[in-house]
């Protein structure tokens, strides 16, 4: 794997007020991209300095748009899509079209819950619901529209339409999703799309990379990889590294078979096929995990058990039952029973088999665990690199780029087929630090969410003082006060644990409050200063811009429960610090959205992150910043212990 770096210099950056031009530090002729095509390529620079809007200005451009047949530009979340949206709409592209997930976009949500109740897919309810516009207009009507509606700019999941000829009835609002779900998926089987890309350019897909990465959709893929045309595509993963870090999960449900289950496959079964034998190879299967996540087993009888199950007398029924789904599903629609068939397919599928079953080795990294429901759950690391690195998945030929500020240099030995990692050390100024010791033991993290859970009105106390001290350095070292301050707790448990004893005391002295989802938003009479906190992981921490306020708090590193059971050789534990560090930064940075914030910028990090397992994980940015530049670091802050912060609080509550 070659490296190349390219260092940046401050008065060589191509910037407006806010960002800087990545791609021209990437490609040498941005116009003809030579280096990406069929290629994979890392692009590593901080936070806030223009990743994503560079290259979404980059694939506006006419010339790459006729270099594609396809561009996709997937993010981690739906907030993020609609930011990259919104850049699109701005700069006033068209052909672009907007994938979400069903569960957002259905307008029949009656429809679609009794769907998931029922145990079936949820393009089942698509079928017959009456917003679907397949439904509605006849499919020369239809081309039309979409042609019309894209010419103009975007393709939505959802439409108001007016009374027309192509709707006589009147107003009316209808779902697009089964259509661009189609589209996103098989986008060459629209001759649509190919006559709108002479006068528009190719189309632009913007959708949550779960599109490529949800088991159906991996098992599609993996299908019909091998047998596409060549064709050019283009794939930008919008911080892309939280895919690694999380790899692909198959989860696979506890084997309750239902009544209505063995009915229906009596119903579809042929002379020479019993399709009810597909239930006791789920059956089997999840016993073979689960024997092994519990170590009733060794590696080797694992692997071996595995390997026997799916035998080609097994392997000729899961195929007949996947042919039979679709008929399945109708059936059980149209009389209301329950099935868990569908469940057991979405791991048992014919192409995951194939592709990973019979694939299983102790020299790759797969995890395997129960969760608090029983179920097993399993990660698969080889398929998350493949996804990422391979330039024929799932398209032939497919460029790829992942956008991240998170890559530490460690984790790149994970991404074989990323040839041509960039790194772009864009020098962040006005940004500072400081440390402080939180937690009464700051080396026991792997027992810290019991540690807040019984102890949450000391954390609560700490926290109440941390927020002043931490206000008091701000106004110190820059003679103003901050606008605002975020804090962030290890993962929801902390959060929770943390949050009703905060909103007590908060209600209790009259503080303002405003609870939301995944964070609370307060400001305590006497800091008079607006906090929200939240937590690594949460919605607020990754997709949401704050450059309005000034402090960052990392009050304890993201953590998981350790991993019970991994397949393969080395230190598994490292891809949840670099998680937890990828979180920290994500979160922390909220605040720095430019390269040069007027306003200065305070991060404080809990002493944890500074142990060499985590601080290991910091990409070389960020290192450079804490660790080179001593003018950056304003110390440590000591907090107090036991009951001198229980006196506190009680003062505080006393008011």
């Amino acid at each position: 794997m070659v490296s190349r770096t390219r260092s940046v210099f401050k008065s060589n950056l191509h910037k407006d007020d806010r960002h800087i031009d990545v791609v021209s530090y990437i490609f040498e002729d941005p116009k003809n991209p030579k280096e990406i095509i069929g290629n994979s390529i890392i692009t590593v620079c901080p936070n806030g300095v223009g990743k994503t809007t560079s290259f979404v200005r980059w694939c506006s451009l006419p010339c790459i748009r006729r270099r594609f047949h396809i561009i996709y530009f997937l993010g981690n979340s739906h907030k993020t899509c609609e930011n990259i949206v919104n850049k699109f709409k701005a700069l006033g592209v068209r052909n672009l079209i907007w994938y979400q997930g069903i569960q957002k976009a259905c307008v029949n949500q009656d429809n679609l819950k009794e769907a998931f109740e029922l145990g079936l897919p949820p393009s089942i309810a698509c079928e017959t619901c009456e917003y679907n516009i397949s439904n509605i207009m006849s499919k020369k009507a239809l081309s039309r529209f979409i042609f019309k509606k894209l010419s103009e700019g975007i393709l939505t999941p959802t439409e108001f339409v007016r009374r027309s000829f192509e709707f006589p009835r009147g107003e009316k609002i209808i779902c697009l999703h089964p259509l661009i779900r189609k589209m996103t998926l098989s986008a060459f089987r629209f001759k649509t799309l190919s006559t709108i890309k002479k006068y528009c350019g190719c189309p632009i897909i913007v959708a949550p990379y779960q599109i490529f990465t949800h088991p159906t959709t991996v098992a599609y893929f993996l299908k019909s990889a091998k047998k596409r045309k060549t064709r050019d595509v283009l794939i930008i993963f919008d911080e892309g590294d939280s895919l690694l870090w999380n790899g692909i999960t198959f989860t696979f449900p506890k084997p309750e078979i239902l009544d209505s289950d063995i009915a229906i496959l009596e119903q579809f079964s042929y002379k020479t096929v019993n399709l009810t034998n597909f239930l006791d190879i789920y059956e089997e299967l999840f016993t073979i995990f689960d024997e092994f996540a519990e170590n009733k087993i060794h590696l080797d009888e694992f692997l071996d058990r595995v390997e026997m199950l799916f035998s080609e007398k097994n392997i000729r029924v899961v195929k007949a039952v996947y042919r039979q789904r679709r008929k399945i599903a109708e059936v059980l629609w149209v009389e209301k029973k329950r099935t868990n068939i569908f469940k057991f397919l979405s791991v048992l599928n014919p192409n995951l088999i194939e592709h990973i079953y019979k694939n299983l080795t102790g020299n790759a990294i797969y995890g395997i665990e129960k969760n608090e429901d029983g179920e097993i759950v399993f990660s698969n690391y080889p398929l998350t690199e493949f996804i990422l690195s391979s330039n024929e998945y799932p398209f032939k030929i497919t460029s790829k780029v992942l956008l991240t500020a998170t890559f530490p240099e460690l984790t790149k030995s994970f991404i074989y087929g990323y040839k041509i990692p960039y790194s772009i050390p864009v020098p962040i100024e006005n940004v500072y630090y400081f440390t402080f010791s939180f937690f009464e033991n700051p080396f026991d993290i792997v027992t810290r969410n019991f540690e807040i859970e019984n102890q949450a009105g000391l954390y609560t106390g700490k926290f109440f003082i941390l927020l002043e001290k931490a206000i008091g350095l701000y106004r110190e070292a820059f003679k103003r006060k901050p606008r605002g301050v975020l804090a962030f707790w290890g993962n929801s448990k902390q959060y929770r644990a943390i949050k009703n004893m905060l909103v007590y005391i908060l209600q209790g002295r009259g503080a303002r409050v405003e609870e939301h989802e995944d964070h609370i938003k307060f400001t305590d009479p006497e800091l008079k200063v607006p906090v929200i906190m939240s937590y690594f992981g949460s919605r607020i921490s990754r997709s949401i811009d704050l450059p309005h306020y000034d402090i960052s708090l990392a009050l304890a590193p993201f953590l998981r429960p350790p991993r019970k059971k991994m397949i393969g050789l080395g230190d598994y534990d490292q891809i949840d610090r670099a998680r937890a560090i990828a979180e920290c930064i994500q979160a922390c940075m909220r605040i720095v959205r430019s390269i040069c914030p007027a306003v200065p910028k305070l991060i404080g990090l809990e002493v944890s992150f500074m142990f060499k397992e985590y601080a290991d994980c910091f990409p070389e940015w960020f290192a450079e910043s804490i660790y080179e530049d001593e003018m950056k670091n304003l110390g440590s802050i000591t907090l107090p212990r036991g009951r001198e912060v229980v006196d506190y609080l009680i003062l505080r509550v006393q008011g």
